[in-house]
Formats: structure tokens, C-alpha cells, sequence
């Protein structure tokens, strides 16, 4: 509803924050908002269908590639290249000309994608020896789906199921985008994948942002089985017995949430499950989920513009 405020900046807000929410149920809405009469509606629109957006909403990115408004047209690029894993240059603030030939590039290649596949470009990135080309690679089949994605996703992030050490930055990154795209895919194929990852404690967040998004009683059940594995003790003077050594509040861990817990947390507020047993389970763990809470007022502020 708030996309359709008449107050620009409240729309502008609404779009950001689906976009941070990663609520992809908000695609077609953001579409909608793509043809906003005011720039910064229409930029943060484009900003969130990079995370939200799917198939549907490749053609309108694309038409706004020729948008009058330069932040506009270069935020229809990012989400283009955040969905497919493509990266065809685009200069918002070149050339007329220049611009729609970049643009046609884009035009081309959303005409010519498969009904029910991706093109050989984006699997080819899965076989690359860079984590981000992988990562790319990743987000693709997770935004756009296809025959065997799921499959696919398993296979290029498995070898860090078993790592609880990593440092590479952008091997994590890659483990991170393979993760959210079994989130997204919510294919029953990608759940044991998405449950063993939880249980390793350098990924456990990640996963637990990932079965968020898969959603269901399973996926609920799992996160508040792994609950009690990452979560502070009732006292709050020390982490969890799994808590990965990088969990590590930098100010007193009274004021502070651990990520995991967080994770958890916040992933089972985005699941609208109330069965019985849901329920029952649910309030099994809920004085340790409120023993989480940050016990210092400035924890627990919101922050916006003044």
C-alpha cells in the first residue's frame, strides 16, 4: 500500500525496504512502480527488483534502460546484471546513441532467453575458476530458475558444507548466493542442503536468511531446532556452544544480538505458520528468543531521517 502513497518519499521508502526485506512476492508490485511519475520511486524500484525481480521483470528493466532520467536508467542496469549474471557495459551518462546500442545489447539478450532455460553464457559461469563469476552464476539461476537449477546450486557451493574455516572473502560470497538461491528456488530438493549448512556454524546465518525464503512448517521447524545451538544463555555473558569465532560482538555482548540468533530470528518472523505444533514449538524457544533481545535502549531504536 505504501508504494501507492501520494507522498513520493513514502513510496520511494516502500520500494527500498521490500527490496531489503527481499520480499519477492513484491515483484509485480515494483514493476507497477517502474512507471512511477517521480525519478526516485522509479530508481529504488529498479534497485529492489536487483533482489526481487525474476523473469517478469526483465523486459520492463530493459524499456527502462532509455529512462530520461540518468540514476534511473543506470539502477535498471544493476538490477539487470544482478539477475542475470551478465555484466554488457551500459553508460547511463554516454551518448544518446551509445547508450541505446548498450541498450540493445540488453534487448537482444532478454528476447532471446529460453522459456525454460538460461543461456549457455550464464552456465558457463558455473564452471568458472572465480568465486564471483560463480557467485554470478548463482544468482542467475536463483532469480531466473530453470530445468535443474537446483541441482546445479548443490553442486557449486557442496565442497563448503563440510568448511567451517573459509577466509576468502569471495569464496563466501559465492556460499552466500548459492545459498539464497535454494532459498529462493524453494525446490524440496535444495532443503537438506539448505539444513546441513545450518548446522555448520560459519554458514548457519546464511542459511538461516535462506530458509526464510523458502518458507513452510519445515523450514520453521529446522531454524527453531538450530535455535538453541547459536543463542546466547538467559545470563548473556557468553555466545552460543556453536557460535562461529567471527560472531564476535565488538562492544559489550549485553547490548548486542549474535548474527546467527538474529538470523533465526528474523527468518522465522517472515514465515506465516500457526499450527498447532508450529505454535507449540514456537513457545518452547521463546524465552531464549527474548532473552536475545538487546538490553541496552539504543539496541532497540530504528533510525530514519529527522
Amino acid at each position: 500500500e505504501a508504494l501507492k502513497d501520494p507522498d513520493a518519499g513514502v513510496r520511494a521508502r516502500a520500494a527500498e525496504g521490500l527490496g531489503f526485506l527481499r520480499y519477492y512476492a513484491a515483484e509485480r508490485a515494483l514493476v507497477l512502480a517502474l512507471q512511477d511519475s517521480a525519478a526516485g520511486v522509479r530508481r529504488d524500484a529498479a534497485l529492489a527488483l536487483a533482489v526481487c525481480g525474476g523473469r517478469d521483470a526483465l523486459a520492463p528493466l530493459v524499456a527502462l534502460l532509455e529512462d530520461a532520467e540518468w540514476t534511473v536508467s543506470q539502477a535498471a542496469w544493476v538490477a539487470l546484471t544482478n539477475l542475470t549474471g551478465m555484466e554488457a557495459p551500459f553508460d547511463a551518462l554516454a551518448e544518446p546513441e551509445q547508450r541505446s546500442r548498450q541498450a540493445a545489447w540488453w534487448q537482444d539478450w532478454a528476447a532471446a532467453l529460453p522459456e525454460d532455460g538460461l543461456p549457455e553464457a550464464c552456465y558457463r559461469l558455473l564452471q568458472s575458476d572465480s568465486h564471483i563469476e560463480v557467485a554470478r552464476g548463482l544468482r542467475a539461476l536463483g532469480a531466473l530458475g530453470a530445468p535443474g537449477a537446483t541441482r546445479r546450486v548443490r553442486a557449486a557451493i557442496a565442497p563448503w558444507a563440510a568448511i567451517e574455516d573459509e577466509t576468502d572473502f569471495d569464496a563466501k560470497g559465492r556460499v552466500q548466493a548459492g545459498l539464497r538461491a535454494l532459498g529462493r528456488l524453494a525446490d524440496p530438493e535444495g532443503f537438506d542442503a539448505l539444513e546441513t549448512f545450518l548446522y555448520n556454524p560459519q554458514w548457519a546465518g546464511y542459511a538461516a536468511e535462506a530458509l526464510g525464503d523458502f518458507g513452510g512448517e519445515r523450514a520453521a521447524a529446522a531454524l527453531m531446532n538450530a535455535f538453541p545451538r547459536y543463542a546466547q544463555g538467559f545470563d548473556r555473558t557468553g555466545r552460543g556452544p556453536h557460535t562461529h569465532p567471527d560472531d564476535v560482538p565488538h562492544l559489550d555482548p549485553s547490548d548486542r544480538i549474535l548474527y546467527v540468533p538474529y538470523a533465526i530470528a528474523y527468518s522465522l518472523s517472515r514465515i506465516p505458520v500457526d499450527t498447532p505444533n508450529f505454535l507449540k514449538e514456537l513457545r518452547a524457544i521463546a524465552p531464549l528468543l527474548a532473552a536475545q533481545v538487546p538490553l541496552d535502549v539504543d539496541g532497540l531504536v530504528v533510525y530514519d531521517e529527522e
